[in-house]
């Protein structure tokens, strides 16, 4: 059930940038190449309904099948939340749809607030999450930027803050000037 919970509260954080986003501001570029902020929520979304699928055998909303992002990402949501909250669900696949979808909340979080001219300040505890897990495998994250998943470093200065740190590493440009 830690998982739920880790979930729901990024789902929130998530959440509550998607309802702050102005109806003007869908299309603004986002940090991520070639997507805008609609995309980033799309991916999101998408993203949830294809790892529910193919590792909990749950069919996931499509972002298509909504107009407003908001709707989209709520039943995206409560798919989530309907594996991770099952006390059946298997810990192998309750922890694949934690560590593949909740993981990706912060970092989204921050594409979408830099795109939408929002407050784009991560939690301190999600930051230091995010840099843990850049201590594991070199090999893991080549093949991520492989996949096309996370671009090529971005150099920070050293002294930089951590959050901007972490964020240089996953490929964002955290001197990047919002819209």
């Amino acid at each position: 059930m830690e998982a739920a919970e880790t979930y729901r509260r990024r789902a929130e954080a998530f959440e509550a940038l998607i309802a702050g986003t102005p109806a003007d501001r869908w299309s603004s570029p986002s940090p991520c190449d070639g997507w805008s902020a609609r995309d980033v929520v799309a991916h999101v979304v998408d993203f949830s309904a294809h790892v529910l699928g193919e590792k909990a055998g749950v069919p996931g909303p499509a972002f298509s099948d909504f107009d407003d992002p908001l709707a989209a990402f709520r039943a995206a949501r409560d798919a989530v939340l309907v594996v991770l909250d099952d006390p059946a669900t298997p810990p192998k696949v309750a922890g694949h749809v934690h560590w593949s979808l909740s993981f990706d909340l912060p970092q989204h979080g921050w594409d979408l607030a830099m795109a939408t001219g929002q407050d784009a300040t991560m939690d301190p505890d999600e930051v230091e999450l995010l840099r843990g897990s850049l201590t594991g495998d070199p090999r893991n994250w080549d093949w991520q930027r492989a996949n096309g998943w996370y671009g090529a470093p971005v150099p920070v200065p050293e002294g930089a803050p951590l959050q901007d740190r972490v964020l240089g590493f996953l490929g964002r440009d955290p001197t990047r000037k919002g819209p």
